[in-house]
């Protein structure tokens, strides 16, 4: 593998990962908002809901799963981890 095909590989692999990244702070972004839609409206904050207690789960789940997907290092995996451990193994990016 070239040095230009290994940079256009890193740079596809970045894409991907940074996609995810963008992701994940989305999914925190809107469970804080709603955490303050909750915090804010009196009777949402002191009626007890499963939905919330559910979106909050969703959210911890989701996290737990992005970060067990960019530290798997598996030879058919795009994945921080497998990028990194790749490139230091090699001397080249990611090959």
């Amino acid at each position: 593998m070239t040095d230009e095909q290994r940079l256009k590989r890193w740079a596809e692999w970045i894409e991907l990962i940074q996609r995810e990244i963008c992701e994940l702070f989305y999914l925190h972004f809107i469970l804080w908002e709603v955490q303050d839609i909750i915090k804010n409206n009196k009777q949402l904050s002191e009626t007890p809901s499963y939905f919330f207690e559910w979106l909050g789960d969703v959210f911890v789940y989701s996290s737990s799963m992005f970060v067990r997907r960019q530290a798997d290092n598996g030879n058919d995996v795009i994945s921080l981890n497998s990028c990194i451990i790749r490139s230091s193994n090699s001397g080249a990016l990611c090959g």
